[in-house]
């Protein structure tokens, strides 16, 4: 009972009329009794406090165990949890999954297919926390394959050692690496030592526009000279590939099925292209063979034609710089591709519009083409292809249009 002032009251007028005739000895001594009495009732209220708790926590293990979803076999609780993991979220919905119960965590971290998808680790963060925490998920993720992503800041940014040893420490386990951030400064010695990795599992190798870091001291600079050679990737399918790397760059070409080339001369992407016999997908950016007013036109170096015999595929891109004038008829005059399904021309600018004479666009020597694309959006079906195109892109006339 919680004490009010009537309570405390009718408690004062019933003891002064018992310590009506009591000496102050006899007061302190019936006080001193109240309070023995008072402790021994707490006690014993506690004591019931402690019983009921614990029987209530009973209750509750209880009912979770006869709960219908704690009956489930864990192979199902598993699934479920991959289920609610969406891709572009799933480092939050594994670890709020993680953290709803004890049980959920210890079949959470003892599924590592959670803990696969495409991972974005960050190099520059200088917490040494996010390094063990990058630890830790992959831990978790062993020992199937994972797919990484690094992504960098600006120049000014420094590059946590730490975070690039430990996605090392599993590059033997990477399905996909990207390279995707265009501002990202990444230190030679990592991007020599990645080549150097033996990367069994690798299907996919994005080396987007990370340049290497040009502050090093000259020791490190030299190694700029030293080609990287990636020798260990027995399972490797997929690449893309910058400018920059081509210079620099030893890759195991003949395996490759689908190939992205972007911002490259025409002539090394013809090279590369020859390299590469069994590709079923290509996608090609390059700006032609430019035409300087007064001038003969250019030429590829290479004259053989090359023969693609199961590339089905071909999107080719062409970046638009006004003033001046790009041809892409040889590149299509030195491509045959016999199984050639789809072809698509876009303009990364603007919508590709007929060349000199009215000429349409060539499409490689191929007489199993059936679908072609032109313009600047994504690559959409228009219907059958039935009769061959020329065109010598004038990107100057493009730039009036």
């Amino acid at each position: 009972m919680t004490l009010t002032g009537a309570s405390v009251r009718a408690a004062l007028l019933e003891q002064r009329e018992r310590t009506k005739r009591s000496s102050k000895a006899e007061i302190e001594r019936f006080i001193e009794e109240s309070e023995l009495e008072v402790t021994s009732i707490e006690s014993q209220i506690a004591a019931f406090i402690e019983s009921r708790d614990s029987h209530r926590a009973r209750v509750l293990a209880l009912k979770y165990i006869a709960s219908p979803i704690y009956s489930l076999p864990v192979e199902l609780l598993s699934e479920i949890f991959d289920l609610a993991i969406e891709d572009e979220t799933h480092v939050e919905d594994a670890h709020r999954i993680s953290q709803v119960c004890s049980d959920w965590r210890r079949v959470a971290h003892h599924t590592p297919r959670l803990w696969t998808r495409t991972l974005g680790v960050y190099f520059c963060d200088e917490k040494e926390r996010m390094a063990d925490g990058l630890k830790a998920w992959l831990a978790r993720s062993a020992p199937l394959p994972v797919s990484i992503l690094f992504a960098g800041g600006g120049p000014g940014e420094g590059v946590n050692p730490s975070i690039l040893e430990e996605a090392l420490r599993v590059a033997h386990r990477w399905r996909s690496l990207q390279l995707e951030n265009e501002y990202a400064i990444l230190p030679r010695w990592f991007l020599h030592q990645l080549s150097q990795c033996r990367l069994h599992s690798l299907e996919e190798l994005d080396l987007g526009p990370i340049l290497g870091d040009d502050d090093e001291d000259d020791d490190e600079q030299d190694t700029d000279s030293i080609p990287m050679v990636f020798a260990s990737v027995p399972r490797l399918r997929k690449l893309r590939i910058f400018q920059f790397f081509f210079r620099q760059t030893v890759m195991p070409c003949v395996q490759l099925t689908d190939l992205t080339i972007d911002n490259v001369d025409p002539n090394i992407a013809l090279d590369f292209l020859a390299q590469c016999p069994n590709l079923l997908v290509a996608s090609v950016t390059i700006s032609g063979w430019p035409q300087v007013p007064g001038s003969p036109l250019q030429f590829p170096f290479r004259q053989d034609v090359l023969v693609l015999n199961q590339l089905s595929t071909l999107v080719f891109r062409m970046p638009m710089e006004t003033g001046r004038t790009y041809h892409i008829t040889p590149f299509f005059d030195l491509l045959s591709a016999p199984l050639l399904q789809a072809l698509y021309y876009t303009c990364i600018s603007g919508a590709i519009h007929t060349g000199h004479n009215g000429h349409q666009p060539t499409s490689p020597h191929s007489s199993s083409a059936h679908r072609i694309s032109l313009g600047s959006n994504s690559p959409a079906h228009v219907g059958p292809l039935r009769s061959p195109l020329s065109m010598p892109f004038d990107m100057h006339r493009h730039s009036r249009t």
